[in-house]
C-alpha cells in the first residue's frame, strides 16, 4: 500500500509538472497587453490623418462657444439675482488689496517720527545792554 501512494504521488507530481501553471492574473495582464498594443496603432494611425485634426478642431472651438455661452448665460443670471460675478469678487479683491496698501503706509508714515528740522547754530551774540 505504501509503495503504491509513492507511486502515485510520483505519478501526480510528475503530472503536476507537465502542466503549465494557468494564473488567471498574468492571462489577464497578457490580454490587455495586447488589447493596448492594438488599440494604440489603431489610435497611432487615426491621429495621425488630417481629418482627424480637423475633427478635433471643431470639438475645440465647439467647446469653447458652449463654455463661453455658458458663462454669459450664468452672468445674467447672477446679476438678474442681484449678485456678484466672480470677475465682480476679483475687482473687489484687488482693490481691497490696494486699499490695505496704502493704509500701511500711511500707518508707517505715522509711526515714524517727522524729519527734524536742521538745527540752528547756537545764538552766541548778546543783545545790547544799556550801560
Amino acid at each position: 500500500m505504501q509503495q503504491t501512494q509513492c507511486t502515485m504521488r510520483a505519478k501526480c507530481g510528475d503530472e503536476m509538472a507537465e502542466k503549465p501553471n494557468l494564473d488567471p492574473l498574468s492571462l489577464w495582464r497578457e490580454m490587455l497587453g495586447q488589447w493596448e498594443r492594438g488599440l494604440n496603432s489603431v489610435a497611432n494611425q487615426a491621429m495621425g490623418s488630417d481629418e482627424f485634426s480637423r475633427a478635433m478642431h471643431q470639438v475645440t472651438a465647439m467647446s469653447l462657444r458652449m463654455q463661453q455661452t455658458v458663462g454669459d448665460a450664468f452672468g445674467k443670471s447672477l446679476q438678474a439675482m442681484n449678485l456678484p460675478s466672480r470677475a465682480d469678487l476679483i475687482s473687489i479683491a484687488e482693490r481691497l488689496s490696494r486699499i490695505e496698501a496704502r493704509l500701511d503706509e500711511m500707518a508707517a508714515a505715522q509711526a515714524t517720527p517727522p524729519a527734524a528740522s536742521p538745527t540752528q547754530p547756537p545764538r552766541t551774540r548778546r543783545p545790547p545792554t544799556a550801560e
